[in-house]
């Protein structure tokens, strides 16, 4: 059977939950059901540019055992996010192994599906600063408001410009216009009119990353 990022596995203790969200949470996994089951991804090669999350990094086997793995997304990821609206957020590398990769291609030749999904370059991508729970961390940085786009699940998202040359998010790339987004938080020092009058005005406001999660600041 194929799969690809947008579906909801069918099998398993994240059963329900998108194949892509599973994988930039807990990229092992992936690569465990390449080699272990019968199921293929079709869009593989998309999959692999992209950069991971790795929630629980090498101790993943421990919170997979004592299920804080799912339950943490079924609490903090999923209630606002769907695989879309994340899949540039990854910050760490991951490569399929080898054998995972070969097994996904000849089950892919052998039902007759060669479906492809375009790769965008790393540098038009816009990162969603989404990392609930995690506990990371990013000191006050200037972000310029562009517009506001809604996510998948309807909510109010804000996409942001940042100079990133500093690399004052030190997890994410140097770059002067580095493109970044997030949910409107109800935390938030600023309302939706006051961040509309700072885009129709082109200026900055202060934000940092607390526990995951942009904060923005007046």
């Amino acid at each position: 059977m194929s799969l690809n990022a947008t579906t909801k596995l069918p099998f398993g203790k994240y059963r329900g939950i998108e194949l892509g969200i599973i994988y930039l949470f807990s990229p092992s996994y992936i690569n465990w059901m390449l080699e272990s089951t019968s199921y293929a991804i079709e869009d593989i090669d998309f999959l692999s540019s992209l950069k991971v999350i790795n929630r629980f990094g090498n101790q993943g086997f421990v919170a997979h055992y004592a299920d804080i793995d799912r339950e943490e997304l079924e609490n903090y990821w999923i209630p606002d996010v769907n695989f879309e609206d994340i899949k540039y957020s990854g910050f760490r590398d991951f490569s399929f192994s080898k054998y995972a990769l070969e097994k996904n291609e000849d089950r892919l030749a052998t039902i007759g599906i060669a479906r492809t999904r375009a790769v965008v370059p790393e540098d038009q991508r816009e990162i969603n600063i989404f990392y609930p729970s995690t506990g990371v961390e990013a000191k006050k940085v200037e972000l310029k408001p562009l517009k506001y786009i809604k996510s998948s699940k309807g909510k109010t998202m804000v996409s942001f410009e940042l100079n990133n040359l500093n690399n004052q998010i030190n997890f994410l790339p140097s770059r002067s216009k580095l493109k970044v987004s997030s949910l409107f938080w109800e935390n938030w020092k600023i309302s939706e009119s006051d961040l509309t009058s700072r885009m129709k005005q082109k200026s900055t406001v202060q934000g940092k990353i607390s526990d995951g999660i942009l904060i923005l600041e007046k």
